[in-house]
């Protein structure tokens, strides 16, 4: 589940697919990027300040993520 400010983003859970493993025997690592619920990048509306972005690994599989990136969207 990812959420901001306390609020599900995408109305619900997102889902990462697979990368094979955690790069222990091959570079496996992958950039991915958050869809709604058709299949569109997730766009956010963010206000000045600080907001509160939570992960929470809601299947008990195991998932490594080194950062977030958040950019800005242009029409």
């Amino acid at each position: 589940m990812v959420q901001l400010e306390g609020k599900a983003l995408a109305g619900g859970p997102i889902k990462f697919p697979s990368t094979g493993g955690f790069s222990g025997d091959a570079n496996n690592w992958a950039h991915e990027v958050l869809r709604d619920p058709n299949g569109e990048p997730l766009a956010l509306q963010l206000t000045a300040g600080e907001h509160t972005l939570r992960m929470t690994n809601a299947d008990g599989n195991g998932m490594n993520l080194d950062y977030v990136m958040l950019c800005p969207a242009y029409e």
